[in-house]
């Protein structure tokens, strides 16, 4: 299985987030695996389990949700530091790398915002690398989201946005 990551947006805002996954998702063996709604309701991000992207894509349309991108990614770090944390509004940054990078870049980039991230309280908790390695999102443990902004600029990463979000976690299956 892939892992899939489903982005929206919604305007206007949602109040609630739906955690009943659509007959059309499970009907095409997509697993849900979590979500990120933006605590002001604008945006949210979902992870699937899936075949592949189109499979997400497809369910969607046939359940008549919109959204801005479908895209395919690897979790560069602990996946159950996301979940395991204890953050239950974790902070979300959306990079967008423009030229594909690479682990070992990535590494590099990581180990030089360590310090700024340390001095902030900053706690990466997980990132997600699209396969072409032109985008990623990262998530965070942090006070706010105005000082994920300061050590993204100070550490040179650019980004699209930096956003508060809350975590949701599929109604457990027992």
């Amino acid at each position: 299985m892939a892992r899939i990551l489903l982005n929206c947006s919604y305007d206007p805002p949602l109040k609630e987030f739906d955690t009943t996954l659509h007959p059309c998702f499970v009907a095409r063996s997509i697993t849900w695996v979590r979500s990120f709604f933006a605590v002001d309701g604008t945006r949210s991000i979902c992870e699937f389990d899936a075949a592949y992207a189109d499979l997400v894509r497809d369910a969607c349309r046939q359940a008549e949700i919109s959204f801005d991108l479908v895209w395919r990614a690897e979790l560069w770090q602990n996946q159950e530091a996301i979940t395991s944390s204890g953050c239950q509004t974790p902070i979300l940054s959306e990079v967008d790398c423009g030229t594909p990078l690479t682990t070992e870049q990535w590494d590099t980039a990581k180990e030089a915002a360590r310090p700024c991230f340390q001095q902030h309280n900053i706690q990466q908790l997980g990132s997600f690398i699209s396969l072409d390695g032109q985008r990623s999102l990262c998530v965070f443990n942090a006070a706010s989201t105005e000082i994920v902004r300061q050590a993204h600029r100070k550490t040179n990463v650019p980004f699209v946005r930096i956003w508060r979000s809350r975590l949701i976690l599929p109604p457990s299956s027992t």
